[in-house]
C-alpha cells in the first residue's frame, strides 16, 4: 500500500522545507525524510498538497496517513492526532513593514510583541499563531489568511500591522 504524506502549502513552496524543483518533483528536508521513511517501510509514497487549516481533518478522515510540516504540539491539538519527536526548532518571529526611515510610522515603533495590543495582526487561519493571537491580544485586529505568504502580502500592503510567523 502507499503511504500518502502532506506537506504544507498549495504549490510546496516552503523552501527549504518542501517545494517543488524544477523537474516538478517534491523535495526539500520534508520531502525527502517523507521519502526516508517510505523507503524505511519499503512502500511507495504519494503526496498531497492542501492548506494548513485541512490537515488535521484529513490525517482524521484518512485521507493522508502522514503530515510532515511545522506544527507546533498544542494540548488542544494533541486531543486528535498524535506527535513525533521534535526535528526541527523553529523561532517565532513578529514580522513588520520596513517604515523606509519614517520614524512616526506605526511600524517604526513595533520593537516588541506588547506592541500589538491593539493593532491589525496577521495569522495561517488554524495555526498557533492564530490562538496566540486571539488569547494574547483582545484588543487587536486578528486576520486571518490560508497560507503564511498570503499574511507576508497583507503585510507588503499595509493591511495589517504585523505578521505572527515562524522564523524559517
Amino acid at each position: 500500500a502507499t503511504i500518502r504524506f502532506h506537506l504544507v502549502n498549495s504549490e510546496a513552496t516552503r523552501e527549504p522545507f518542501n517545494f517543488v524543483d524544477k523537474d516538478g518533483r517534491v523535495t526539500g528536508h520534508d520531502g525527502e525524510l517523507a521519502r526516508l521513511i517510505a523507503k524505511k517501510l519499503n512502500r511507495p509514497v504519494e503526496f498531497s498538497n492542501m492548506k494548513f487549516m485541512a490537515l488535521i481533518p484529513a490525517l482524521q478522515s484518512g485521507k493522508v496517513d502522514l503530515i510532515i510540516t511545522g506544527m507546533a504540539p498544542t494540548e488542544e491539538r494533541k486531543k486528535f492526532i498524535s506527535f513525533s519527536i521534535p526535528y526541527f526548532a523553529n523561532s517565532q518571529v513578529m514580522l513588520v513593514r520596513n517604515p523606509g526611515g519614517s520614524s512616526g510610522s506605526a511600524q517604526a515603533k513595533m520593537v516588541s510583541p506588547a506592541d500589538l495590543k491593539d493593532k491589525r495582526i496577521g495569522v495561517v487561519l488554524g495555526s498557533a499563531h492564530d490562538t496566540y493571537a486571539a488569547k494574547t491580544y483582545p484588543n487587536a485586529t486578528i486576520l486571518q489568511y490560508r497560507s503564511g505568504p498570503d499574511a507576508q502580502l497583507a503585510l507588503k500592503a499595509g493591511k495589517v500591522d504585523a505578521v505572527l510567523s515562524d522564523e524559517e
